[in-house]
C-alpha cells in the first residue's frame, strides 16, 4: 500500500467506523454505472473541457509507471467510447501532471519545481504549460507574477482553468474573508473580481464547456463566463444552489467543493462519509462511501488477512475490485472515488476502485 493511500484510508476509517453495507436501495435520483476501459485501470481524474466527455490517466498495471496513457472518452448511454489517447511520462512530484484536455486535444499541465515540503507558500513552485499532443512540443505559460496573487494554503491547490483568450484563470479562496478572488492573464495576472460570502466552489458545464461555478452563503449561483472573462449570475443553477444552502447551513473554513448541473449537485458531506445528492426540486439522497479493502460487495467484512493481501499487491487488488464492481448497484461507491462534472444535466462519480463511472441525473429523469 502506498503511503498516500495508507494515510487516506486511515483518515477515512476514522470517519467511516460503521461502513454502510453494499446493498441496493431505492434510488431517488437517476443513477447508472458505466464500466471504464476493459484493459486499463483508471488512475486519476483529468478534466475534459468538452461536455459529455471523461478524461483520465490509465495504466495496464494500475500504477503510475512508464505505460501511463491519457485518454478521453465520450460518455454514451451504456458505455464509454474512446475518442482520444496519448502516452504520458511518469508523473511523480516534479513532473508535469495533466489537468485539462482541451477541445483540440492540447493538454493544460501543472508541475512542481523545487518543492519544499516545509514551505507555506506554494505559488513560487508552480509551473503551467500547454502540451501539443500532435507534435509533442510543450509551451511554458506560467505568468510572471504568480507569487503576487492571493496566497493559497494547501498543496492540493485551487481551482484553475486555461483560456486561449484570457490565459491562466485562478479561483483563489481567501480564508479570512470567505471571498473568492478571480485572477487571470497570460504574461501577467491581474485580479478581475472578488466574490464575497462564498459557501462553495465547484465545476460545471455551460454551453458545452467546462467552467467554475460558485455558490454563496445566500444561495446565489454564479459561473465563470469564458466570453466575458468574468464571474456572472447563473439563473439556470439558482434553484439547486438554494437547495445546497439548505443542507450546508454552517459554512466550513474552506469553501466546499462540489460538481453541479442545471438541476442536480453532488458533494462530500457528513464528515465525508457520504456523497450528498441534491436536486432543484428539493430531493435529497446520500450515497455511503465504502472501503473496498475492508468490505465485500455484499456488505460483509473482509478478513484482516484478505485485506492485507489486497493492500500488499495492488495489481491483484485492481483485478479483484474490477470484477466485484461488475455486479454492484450504482449507489455503492468507494472512499477513493472522485466527483466529476458530466454535462449540462448530469454530474458523476468516478469509482476508481471498482472502475466505473456513475452518471447521476435529476429525479424526474428517473421517472421519465
Amino acid at each position: 500500500m502506498t503511503a498516500i493511500r495508507a494515510l487516506v484510508l486511515f483518515v477515512c476509517a476514522l470517519a467511516i467506523a460503521a461502513c454502510c453495507p453494499a446493498q441496493s436501495q431505492e434510488n431517488v435520483f437517476s443513477l447508472r454505472a458505466l464500466p471504464l476501459e476493459t484493459d486499463n485501470y483508471y488512475l486519476g481524474c483529468t478534466l475534459s473541457s468538452e461536455s459529455g466527455t471523461l478524461s483520465g490517466l490509465y495504466s495496464p498495471t494500475g500504477m503510475h509507471d512508464e505505460q501511463v496513457v491519457l485518454c478521453k472518452y465520450l460518455i454514451e448511454d451504456t458505455a464509454l467510447r474512446l475518442v482520444f489517447s496519448t502516452p504520458m511520462p511518469r508523473v511523480p512530484i516534479g513532473q508535469p501532471r495533466p489537468h485539462l484536455v482541451l477541445a483540440d486535444n492540447r493538454v493544460f499541465l501543472k508541475d512542481w519545481v523545487n518543492l519544499d515540503a516545509a514551505s507555506s507558500d506554494f505559488r513560487s513552485h508552480i509551473r503551467y504549460s500547454l502540451l501539443d499532443t500532435e507534435t509533442g512540443t510543450s509551451q511554458d505559460v506560467t505568468p510572471t507574477n504568480l507569487t503576487q496573487t492571493t496566497q493559497w494554503m494547501y498543496l492540493t491547490g485551487i481551482l484553475y482553468l486555461w483560456s486561449d483568450l484570457y490565459g491562466v484563470i485562478l479561483f483563489t479562496p481567501n480564508k479570512e474573508t470567505r471571498e473568492v478572488h478571480l485572477w487571470q492573464g497570460k504574461e501577467t495576472l491581474r485580479e478581475v473580481q472578488k466574490i464575497p460570502s462564498v459557501l462553495g466552489v465547484g465545476r460545471s458545464f455551460v454551453g458545452g464547456r467546462i467552467t467554475t461555478v460558485i455558490v454563496t452563503e445566500k444561495g446565489d449561483a454564479l459561473v465563470y463566463d469564458h466570453h466575458t472573462g468574468r464571474i456572472e449570475d447563473s439563473p439556470r443553477h439558482q434553484a439547486v444552489a438554494i437547495r445546497m444552502v439548505e443542507i450546508v447551513t454552517k459554512p466550513k473554513k474552506w469553501p466546499l467543493y462540489f460538481v453541479m448541473a442545471e438541476e442536480v449537485a453532488a458533494f462530500k458531506w457528513d464528515s465525508y462519509k457520504v456523497y450528498a445528492l441534491v436536486a432543484a426540486d428539493g430531493s435529497r439522497q446520500d450515497l455511503g462511501r465504502t472501503d473496498s479493502f475492508a468490505t465485500k460487495p455484499d456488505g460483509s467484512k473482509r478478513s484482516r488477512a484478505e485485506g492485507d493481501a489486497l493492500s500488499l499487491y495492488p495489481s491483484r487488488a485492481h483485478k479483484v475490485f474490477k470484477e466485484e464492481g461488475k455486479g454492484l448497484p450504482p449507489e455503492v461507491v468507494d472512499i477513493m472515488s472522485i466527483l466529476v462534472p458530466v454535462d449540462e444535466t448530469h454530474v458523476g462519480i468516478v469509482d476508481t476502485s471498482y472502475q466505473r463511472l456513475i452518471v447521476i441525473g435529476p429525479p424526474k429523469e428517473k421517472s421519465d
